[in-house]
């Protein structure tokens, strides 16, 4: 319409179009895309926990593959003993689900409620644990839980003193 591109350039490349779907509408490519990013970087090696792959699938990812790429980049900087979890994924990704509207989310095939609300779940425990200093009896009784039951929660989504700080932020 501008002018800005060569007409004839245009008609040359025109039969070549391809229709490539975001990330965020094939999230169920993300398990294969992290092995594979995995492999490229010679990791092989790293496990990747369902906790941690369950919160990738539930990111809007608007930066698509790239932006996927980077988050296992900076996980790997984080991960102990060769296992990515929740606590090595970045704040942002926690607290954020980028740009997708809930109605994206009830469309996505791989999102459901129960992985929505162990997200929040995890979330709201980190946070709760930053803001009472790690002190479980404390974080447990504003939780409105039982202490045994916090514990449970902690090995649930493998929570720990040194990873919470990795975790997102009040």
């Amino acid at each position: 319409a501008e002018r800005a591109f060569r007409e004839d350039l245009y008609y040359r490349i025109s039969p070549l179009i391809l229709n490539v779907p975001t990330l965020h509408e094939r999230t169920e490519d993300i398990p294969l895309l992290v092995a594979h990013l995995l492999r490229r970087m010679k990791r092989e090696n790293v496990q990747v926990t369902q906790s941690a792959l369950a919160t990738l699938s539930l990111y809007c990812w608007p930066g698509n593959v790239r932006e996927l790429r980077n988050v296992v980049v900076r996980a790997l900087s984080h991960c102990q003993n060769n296992v990515i979890d929740m606590g090595d994924l970045p704040p942002e990704l926690l607290t954020n689900f980028g740009t997708c509207s809930a109605e994206e989310y009830r469309q996505t095939p791989t999102t459901n409620l129960p992985a929505m609300l162990a997200n929040n779940e995890l979330r709201l425990i980190t946070l709760t644990l930053q803001e009472q200093k790690w002190n479980v009896s404390r974080s447990a009784k504003i939780l409105g839980i039982a202490r045994a039951t916090l514990y449970e929660k902690l090995k649930k989504y493998g929570i720990t003193r040194e990873n919470c700080h990795r975790l997102p932020h009040p």
